[in-house]
């Protein structure tokens, strides 16, 4: 599965955003490379999620959609958006939801001005929900992300968002990471996410634990982490990294001018410095360590710098065990959101 961010534009200012870096100074790349990337890869890839930038800002995102539509009509296609993509022209709209399996759309808070402020754009929560019915006229699987945060993910504002992904037959999606610029926000604390994460499972419907840890403390199954094996990222200038979240210049492994991702060269490459298992000392004698094997690797590198330390939200870590994570888990029926199921340590579930 491919991360695709093929312009780094972005019409929003949040102040956490992980792809700041890769904006400056930089001018997106011509299609022809874009293109000649999916023609020398295409039996390699499964899926594609354009993010990063704000796709649906660069033309050249459209002509790429419809050239792998049209060619590699295998490949699924989805869109990680801010909203913006009910903004664009509507002589796009029914080619572009034609061509895209899934849409997420990021949307923090309920409440419309702690979004909008949240997102740097007056217009983040109008914007997000336009998407939500452009994608329900479309009958396209959508899934609302939120960035776990300890304001995002108090009760009140989870069962906020959850009602409105009922309404519009929405999934809802967390991504449990430690913002970038950890200055202006409040990091999410374990206690904080313990109980959030059982609210939602008492009250709501997991889809998906794609993340390791919570896969292995919840579920009790193993979910390998994709980073680097199954999934990798595109950055805007033609960067490959392992990860989404890994975008500085020590990982980057490789670029798509000349890219041949199947090969087994570039595969030992892309798992370079993230060896598996990499179990830290304390996780010697844990009974899921099997399972978890220590936790999500982007987010003990994103913490700590390191896969010797074990994860921030690692029960033991905290003073408690993985038993005390156990609830009666209800399934979802049918099928759900497919393409970030595997691609990130994500966490996925339905109103």
């Amino acid at each position: 599965m491919i991360g695709w961010g093929v312009t780094a534009s972005c019409n929003m200012k949040c102040s956490f955003c992980y792809s700041k870096g890769v904006r400056k100074d930089h001018k997106d790349l011509n299609l022809d490379v874009l293109m000649s990337f999916i023609d020398r890869n295409a039996e390699s890839i499964d899926s594609v999620n354009y993010g990063t930038g704000e796709n649906t800002l660069s033309e050249n995102w459209f002509h790429l959609l419809q050239y792998v539509n049209q060619r590699y009509p295998a490949i699924r296609q989805a869109l990680t958006t801010n909203g913006s993509l009910s903004q664009i022209n509507e002589s796009k709209w029914s080619s572009v939801m034609s061509a895209l399996d899934e849409v997420d759309i990021s949307f923090d808070f309920r409440d419309e001005s702690s979004h909008n402020n949240f997102r740097g754009h007056s217009m983040a929560s109008s914007w997000a929900v336009k998407t939500l019915e452009m994608c329900r006229n479309y009958n396209i699987t959508t899934t609302l992300v939120i960035m776990g945060i300890e304001e995002t993910l108090d009760l009140e504002n989870l069962d906020g968002i959850f009602a409105l992904a009922k309404q519009y037959n929405a999934f809802v999606r967390i991504n449990i990471y430690r913002p970038n610029n950890s200055d202006n926000l409040s990091i999410l604390s374990y206690h904080t996410l313990h109980k959030s994460i059982k609210h939602i499972i008492n009250n709501y419907k997991v889809v998906s634990m794609a993340d390791p840890l919570f896969s292995a403390i919840v579920m009790g199954k193993e979910k390998v982490d994709a980073s680097g094996r199954t999934s990798l990222r595109i950055l805007p200038d033609g960067s490959i990294t392992p990860s989404t979240y890994l975008t500085e210049p020590e990982w980057v492994r490789a670029n798509i001018a000349d890219a041949n991702i199947g090969s087994p060269d570039f595969i030992q490459n892309m798992q370079k410095g993230l060896s598996r298992p990499v179990y830290p000392p304390e996780c010697e004698n844990c009974p899921v360590k099997s399972l978890c094997g220590g936790g999500a690797i982007d987010r003990r590198i994103l913490w700590y710098g390191t896969l010797l330390e074990r994860d921030p939200y690692c029960p033991f870590r905290n003073g408690e065990r993985p038993s005390d994570w156990s609830v009666n888990i209800p399934y979802t029926q049918g099928r759900g959101p497919q393409i970030h199921d595997g691609y990130l340590p994500t966490l996925i579930f339905s109103p």
